[in-house]
């Protein structure tokens, strides 16, 4: 039986003659071409997520060929991690042949990841828009790839097209069959959300939204089936709701079954805290979208489509699913994440600009208008194509000339160069040459931590020196810099202050290091600062501090309270921080305070004498200290290990350990003690002995 708000619509992929066939293939090579020739154009050092994913993929690839079974384990081991290794199993043929070259990972990513998702979403505008025939899937094929989002985040290595390309296929799916008439379409659009996200976890959002859009344009369909009186349509319209109710189940199901790890870590992370310094207001990130990520013709007719896909009423259509959709992801992401990465935004963003501007085609050619809609189409591919090679092109300022005049591009995006190459090496040089570890007080795309780290095979090749402390970076996921400043050798000082978010006050845990030694704090006089400057990209300034002596339980005392004055209290987990030293700490003086979490040490060496571990946050008691001593060395007699009350000596509590044995240990401080607690590793016997001592916890008694 019809109802009122059905239409009929194909049902197969399309399309499928053969002149589409060879120009999706000449679309793919031409994407491929201009993918590799955008990296061939970079003179660039990688660092963080644009490094990580294609090292990563390489790895695996060069331990799967060197070792099949290595490489099969750090799958596995991926799999429960937060990022996993299946966006590398089809890129496993050409990392292998190239031997994990950049260029060819990237042309790979755009060739089999990129073409899969524009095309895809030309079936989604296909399915949506039947009345623009070819032209809807066309136009939205290369509106797809043309979209500033997409381009950016392929260029830089995120395979999250990947994710998005699944997005798309349930999408396609499901618009074959919007009223959930068949179980088929449950399970495919239930295994392929579930992939996505196994894919990427962020697309858990775009499947929330997905999977809400396709509850609505049921309850739509009964609405308009309630309307009769068929007792075959009411008996329909149940077991679309039970289907309805299946798809969550289905999804979730098979996300489960793919990726357990995902579901793990959901239960056992706090993501809305560990990312909240991530987070945009919402004004701010619809402002970001305006003005840098869609530019402002974009953001206009995307906002445009989803109004007019309201105005023109909600039904159980594809094209209602396409607003809704939109409409819904919008909303999620704005109410949760509120994240700007372009790699994050391409599942649903670029889709709900294409949509807008077929929308508009689509309203004229219902109209009649069939002419207007063409011309409409042919300036949107005409804008998309100049827009594309201008903001991604090579040439900044070309794109400078035409912003300047016309403002309507979206931000420059063509690609990386960096011209202080020299410099760079002159300062890798310079902290080869000293005492290790370093520390890189700056995080921007001119310095930071991982881009010394990677930097330093490319400059040097495989004779590698430097010891690079992966600092903290974020004020809302990582731990104070307290630890890293008090062990650093040498500290990497930038100016003015290098900062990667939006806002520099979220990274408050790398502003304070170049605060202590600009202010002069008791720490900054442990080191020395070397003559040479080193002049870097976009006007920023490297200098170096070098060691002179360890600093003292009082300098360690008195910057965790400095730092504390600016940061304010860590994420829960790394509330305790502790000093390492080979000495006994002098005594000190500070207020009292109580709580305590775990962490853990490398081993160190005890041939030089005791080592001790220091928590610079003062206790209350009563309380337990629990943890294990771990030792090892060929000739290790083990090690004693003593709670010691760190302002007065006094030992609370020991234990001896036996050489190469993990042992628990718990000590008790009662209701009297208020100081600072010490653990002190003293080594028994003449043999050579490491000491670690491993999640370790500071538990109050009831």
């Amino acid at each position: 039986m019809s109802v009122p708000d059905s239409k009929e619509r194909p049902r197969s992929l399309e399309p499928r003659n053969a002149t589409d066939g060879v120009a999706a293939l000449l679309l793919a090579l031409a994407v491929v071409g201009l993918a590799h020739a955008y990296v061939a154009h970079e003179r660039y050092l990688y660092f963080w997520d644009w490094a990580g994913f294609h090292s990563i993929a390489a790895h695996f690839v060069e331990q799967l060929i060197g070792d099949p079974g290595a490489g099969i384990e750090l799958f596995r081991d991926s799999m429960k991690a937060e990022y996993n290794l299946v966006f590398a199993l089809p890129l496993i043929p050409v990392l292998a042949a190239t031997k994990g070259a950049r260029t060819a990972y990237v042309a790979a990513v755009a060739g089999l990841y990129l073409v899969p998702f524009a095309l895809l979403t030309g079936v989604v505008c296909r399915r949506a828009f039947p009345r623009l025939g070819r032209a809807a899937f066309w136009s939205g094929t290369v509106l797809a790839i043309a979209m500033p989002p997409v381009w950016f985040s392929v260029m830089r290595g995120y395979p999250d097209v990947m994710g998005a390309a699944v997005m798309m296929a349930a999408f396609a799916v499901l618009l074959s069959d919007v009223r959930l008439e068949r179980w088929r379409t449950v399970i495919a659009v239930g295994v392929l959300l579930g992939l996505a996200v196994t894919i990427r976890r962020h697309m858990a959002y775009a499947a929330l939204a997905m999977g809400c859009t396709a509850g609505l344009l049921v309850l739509l369909h009964g609405i308009a089936v309630l309307r009769h009186t068929a007792d075959g349509a009411k008996r329909t319209l149940r077991g679309a709701l039970l289907r309805m109710l299946a798809l969550p189940i289905a999804a979730v199901g098979f996300l489960a079954l793919l990726d357990p790890g995902f579901i793990a870590n959901v239960l056992h992370n706090d993501y809305g805290r560990l990312y909240a310094s991530y987070q945009r207001p919402v004004l701010e990130l619809l402002s970001f979208f305006r003005t840098t990520s869609l530019g402002p013709v974009w953001f206009a007719i995307g906002a445009f489509g989803i109004v007019l896909g309201l105005v023109r009423g909600l039904r159980a259509t594809p094209d209602t699913a396409l607003t809704l959709y939109g409409a819904l992801w919008l909303t999620l992401w704005l109410g949760g994440p509120r994240q700007d990465g372009a790699h994050q935004l391409i599942v649903a963003l670029p889709l709900v600009v294409v949509a807008g501007a077929l929308r508009v085609a689509d309203c004229a050619h219902e109209r009649g208008w069939s002419s207007a809609a063409a011309a409409w189409l042919a300036a949107m591919m005409a804008y998309a194509l100049f827009n594309a090679a201008i903001a991604n092109g090579p040439d900044p300022n070309l794109y400078r000339f035409v912003q300047e005049r016309t403002g309507l591009l979206s931000a420059y995006a063509g690609p990386l160069r960096r011209d202080d190459f020299e410099e760079i090496r002159a300062l890798l040089t310079v902290l080869r040459e000293g005492p290790q570890p370093v520390l890189i007080a700056a995080s921007s795309e001119t310095l930071n931590f991982d881009l010394v780290e990677k930097a330093e095979p490319v400059l040097f090749g495989r004779d590698r020196r430097l010891s690079v402390l992966v600092s903290p970076q974020i004020d809302s996921r990582d731990p104070l810099p307290v630890e890293d400043l008090l062990r650093a050798a040498q500290v990497v000082v930038v100016a003015p202050f290098q900062y990667h978010l939006s806002r520099a006050s979220e990274q408050d845990v790398v502003r304070v290091l170049v605060d202590a030694f600009v202010d002069d704090w008791q720490v900054a006089r442990d080191f020395r600062k070397q003559e040479r400057e080193f002049h870097l990209d976009r006007d920023a300034v490297a200098s170096v501090y070098q060691r002179l002596r360890p600093s003292s339980l009082a300098t360690a005392i008195d910057t965790y309270e400095r730092v504390m004055a600016v940061t304010g209290e860590p994420p829960p987990q790394f509330r305790d921080t502790w000093l390492m030293s080979a000495s006994m700490p002098a005594p000190g003086v500070l207020n009292v305070d109580g709580g305590g979490q775990s962490f853990y040490y490398p081993l160190p060496a005890l041939d030089s004498g005791p080592v001790t571990l220091s928590l610079l946050r003062p206790l209350g008691g009563p309380l337990r200290v629990v943890g294990a001593v771990n030792t090892a060395g060929s000739a290790c007699a083990g090690v004693r290990l003593e709670a010691v009350d760190a302002l007065t000596g006094g030992v609370l509590g020991s234990l001896d350990a036996p050489g190469n044995q993990k042992i628990p240990f718990e000590f008790r401080l009662d209701e009297r003690f208020r100081s600072l607690l010490s653990l002190v590793a003293r080594r028994l016997g003449e043999g050579s002995c490491y000491f670690n001592a491993e999640d370790v916890r500071l538990i109050a008694d009831p």
